[in-house]
């Protein structure tokens, strides 16, 4: 089952699912400087005045990946913006570009996983779940592209 990411709420409870309390305050540590632990981002994950620091979500989705495990708040920020591509059909070329930018971020993503898991020989469970994501993105994305140029999409 694909998991849906409307806001940063969800990739804030996603990523808490997924680490314990110690990674959660080591990530933070790390990563952020100031130690926080899941009760903290429990509130967070509320949406009411408790908001999430930048440094916070970093820290979250660097232990996830370390984890091996999908960066939640970097996913809740992509289907947030290709929300926004969604419900915007005229989009200007300034954001067509930007567009294109996360095309062309997302196929760099596909082949740096490709080129890292191969360096060993082999790929991972972890490095071919996101390959076939990424795959899935790209190939989305241009489907996506191909409708605000007004091509036929086969």
């Amino acid at each position: 089952m694909k998991k849906e990411f409307n806001n940063i709420q969800d990739g804030i409870r996603d990523a808490l699912k997924v680490l314990t309390d110690e990674e959660v305050m080591e990530a933070t540590r790390t990563y952020a400087g100031v130690e926080r632990n899941k009760d903290y981002f429990y509130k967070c994950a509320e949406g009411k005045a408790h908001d999430i620091h930048h440094k916070y979500s970093l820290a979250l989705d660097i232990a996830c990946i370390k984890k091996e495990k999908g960066p939640s708040m970097l996913k809740a920020h992509e289907a947030m913006i290709e929300k926004y591509f969604d419900r915007n059909p005229d989009t200007t070329s300034a954001e067509m570009t930007l567009y294109l930018g996360q095309l062309m971020e997302d196929v760099g993503r596909l082949t740096s996983t490709v080129v890292s898991g191969l360096e060993d020989g082999t790929l991972s469970q972890a490095e071919q779940k996101d390959i076939k994501n990424a795959i899935k993105k790209a190939e989305k994305s241009i489907v996506q592209l191909k409708k605000r140029i007004g091509d036929e999409v086969d």
